[in-house]
């Protein structure tokens, strides 16, 4: 075996052999100076590509003539908000019922329940301004027309009718005004039970939330009390699903109402099926939530003129 000399191998590293005889190159021998070059080259790409990262980085570019997007106004949502949220809830159903009551063919038991319910939210209304009042805010004497808008009033339009309109079609008033009356009142006396359950854990002072109790209560009663009326015997006081029962649909496809629907207060949505049969041989259902974000009447909201 050939053994190299050091000192030859130091040297082929410095200067590479020459090609070899028959015009055929040997493969490069990379030298220190290669390398030293080669590592010099290295030192300033690598500066460049960081030179380039630290360049602050160009905005994002607009298209046509959008306006300059501004920060949204923040508001505070306190116990003051929350009474003022719930004193407009009640003068929307206190309006509410006003459309129920003058609804035709709309029979006594149903007329006289609606007159005695719209005395008791206007008083409730009326404790809650005080409530307002006295933690510093501003009452709002007002129906809520966000809820309105989007909840209550498609409702109603289902039991009263509405011509066609901007595109939309017409909806037929009510096949039977005693029925549809009683149902709505039962949502919206579970929606106002709920709100005021939802707003115990919101108020900030044990005096604030035991003075609304009482309020969620009341509707909870009046919600317990229509479920029995449009039964018309004892049948409804529980539900079947307490008791390991389903809750089975009438001959028409409503669902019957119980004065004890659950074991806690409902907070989930509300659906009610109302109204006559559309062309598809469907009813409307209205579906109630509780007061959130949207529909909350802050301090610099005013009743609309």
């Amino acid at each position: 075996m050939l053994k190299s000399n050091p000192q030859d191998l130091a040297a082929m590293a410095d200067d590479p052999p020459t090609p070899a005889a028959n015009g055929v190159r040997p493969a490069p021998v990379m030298s220190r100076r290669h390398l030293f070059e080669l590592g010099g080259a290295t030192v300033g790409l690598a500066g460049l590509l960081a030179a380039c990262s630290e360049a602050a980085e160009p905005a994002a570019g607009r298209v046509g003539n959008a306006p300059v997007p501004t920060d949204l106004p923040r508001v505070e949502t306190n116990d003051a908000v929350f009474l003022r949220t719930a004193t407009s809830l009640e003068y929307s159903i206190v309006e509410a019922y006003g459309v129920l009551a003058g609804l035709d063919g709309l029979g006594e038991q149903p007329a006289a329940m609606l007159t005695r319910f719209t005395d008791d939210h206007t008083a409730t209304a009326d404790a809650l301004a005080t409530l307002t009042t006295e933690t510093g805010g501003e009452p709002y004497a007002c129906a809520n027309d966000w809820l309105d808008d989007r909840q209550i009033e498609p409702a109603l339009d289902h039991l009263v009718g509405r011509p066609a309109e901007g595109g939309d079609a017409e909806v037929a008033p009510t096949d039977d005004a005693d029925r549809d009356a009683l149902a709505l009142i039962n949502g919206l006396e579970t929606l106002a039970a709920a709100t005021y359950q939802g707003l115990v854990e919101k108020l900030s002072t044990p005096g604030l939330r035991a003075a609304v109790i009482p309020f969620g209560a009341a509707s909870a009663r009046r919600a317990a009390a229509i479920a029995v009326v449009a039964a018309g015997d004892e049948d409804r006081f529980v539900s079947p699903a307490l008791v390991g029962g389903d809750v089975v649909a009438d001959d028409q496809g409503f669902l019957p109402a119980y004065a004890i629907p659950s074991r806690f207060g409902q907070l989930t949505p509300i659906e009610v099926a109302i109204g006559a049969l559309d062309s598809l041989q469907l009813r409307y259902t209205a579906t109630f939530e509780t007061p959130a974000d949207n529909a909350y009447r802050y301090a610099d909201l005013a009743c609309p003129d």
